[in-house]
């Protein structure tokens, strides 16, 4: 900015670099809250297919870690976001962390109630040495419920959100379509009216 305004007196660059510096202080922060917000979005989406997996894969024997290993494998293509995600907390648990802290960590990183859900799930079947395959399919069939939930709620807040452009744009073109041709033609029944008859 200070390049740009070289040849402009001193108030001129002041505004300038007072702008540019107010730009680059909020717009980093908002760029950050949108990429965190489309990334918890994907990771929200992939859920439900990717704990359905797991209790598919946990069902025909193999160990949390390795079924963990294999559907972030399968997924990688599909949900790469979550598909790392549990990459990153294998990695974690073969490093020696300890699996419960290895999940709150996820918890931590995603920032998703129900990821958060999901890893109090894995933890407590661990400890109680409950089945996880049939609890994983239950809860992957509620958080398909919840998505669509999510989906019908916001297909309801559509038309509150298009009701502003509706009024704005659209109500007065078809006012002045449909009111302007009958006030021509009044006009020119009047005598002295606009135009020829």
């Amino acid at each position: 900015m200070f390049y740009l305004q070289r040849e402009n007196p001193w108030s001129q660059k002041f505004g300038g670099l007072f702008a540019a510096g107010l730009l680059g202080w909020l717009l980093p922060n908002q760029v950050l809250h949108r990429l965190v917000k489309r990334y918890r979005r994907k990771l929200q989406d992939a859920l439900p297919d990717t704990v359905d997996l797991l209790g598919i894969v946990l069902g025909t024997g193999l160990a949390l870690d390795q079924a963990m290993t294999r559907v972030s494998e399968e997924m990688q293509f599909i949900y790469p976001e979550l598909a790392n995600e549990f990459f990153t907390v294998v990695m974690q648990v073969k490093a020696g962390q300890e699996r419960a802290k290895a999940f709150q960590q996820m918890v931590r990183r995603t920032g998703l109630e129900d990821v958060k859900s999901l890893s109090a799930m894995i933890i407590q079947s661990e400890r109680f040495g409950t089945s996880l395959s049939n609890a994983l399919k239950v809860y992957a069939d509620a958080l398909r419920t919840r998505r669509k939930l999510r989906a019908e709620a916001a297909v309801a807040k559509a038309g509150i959100k298009m009701l502003f452009p509706i009024v704005l744009f659209i109500l007065p073109a078809l006012f002045v379509i449909t009111l302007v041709p009958g006030l021509l033609s009044v006009l020119r029944d009047l005598k002295g009216g606009i135009g020829a008859r």
